[in-house]
């Protein structure tokens, strides 16, 4: 009983490292895409203003 317990622990700290991940890798993407964005922006406000 206790070895089924530590393994079913063991995926239990797996799964939320994983879901640790992913929400890492989703901000990631989410600021990566926001430098994109406004980098862009500045670059349209550049040409307008000249």
């Amino acid at each position: 009983m206790y070895k089924n317990n530590s393994g079913f622990i063991a995926k239990i700290k797996v799964s939320k490292y994983k879901k640790g991940l992913c929400l890492t890798e989703k901000l990631v993407c989410e600021i990566r895409y926001y430098s994109y964005t406004r980098t862009l922006w500045l670059m349209s406000q550049n040409r307008e203003s000249e």
